[in-house]
């Protein structure tokens, strides 16, 4: 599933959107060991263009992202046998 790279990646690139100043190291330890499951490598160009259409940055980033991938895994039906998330 998705490294940690991949996800300090897209945790970056959503900070970025919002123009914030990235979370400290630790931060994006903790939401990357909640994240390990998401494949980032298929979905994550999906995940973020839907995260641009948030209003505001979410306070429970890793809830949110897990709540797109799941919508991700709806829309690819061979995707969703695989997840265990």
């Amino acid at each position: 599933m998705a490294t940690r790279e991949q996800i300090a990646d897209l945790i970056n690139d959503c900070w970025a959107y919002f123009k914030t100043n990235s979370p400290p190291v630790k931060t994006i330890e903790s939401w990357a060991s909640e994240l390990l499951n998401v494949d980032l490598w298929n979905s994550g160009e999906f995940i973020r263009r839907k995260f641009k259409s948030f209003d505001e940055f979410p306070k429970n980033f890793p809830k949110a992202i897990r709540g797109i991938y799941r919508e991700w895994l709806m829309t690819q039906p061979r995707e969703m046998e695989g997840d265990k998330g």
